[in-house]
């Protein structure tokens, strides 16, 4: 357990896209020079890999 990697997030939750997954496993590395240094930069992280958010349809009605 301690020297082997961690499953793939997806590998476990298929919807969960892959470089969402690479992410997550970034923020676990057992060494601690190869995660990131910050929880603000683990969110950068994970936010780059999901990519851009959805954006709403013309006809879609936001709550506000």
């Amino acid at each position: 357990h301690l020297q082997d990697p961690p499953p793939h997030p997806s590998d476990q939750k298929p919807d969960l896209p892959r470089p969402v997954g690479d992410a997550l496993l970034k923020g676990l590395e057992k060494d601690p020079a190869e995660r990131p240094q910050s929880a603000s930069e683990f969110m950068r992280l994970v936010e780059y890999a999901a990519g851009p958010p959805p954006t709403p349809d013309d006809d879609t009605v936001v709550p506000g």
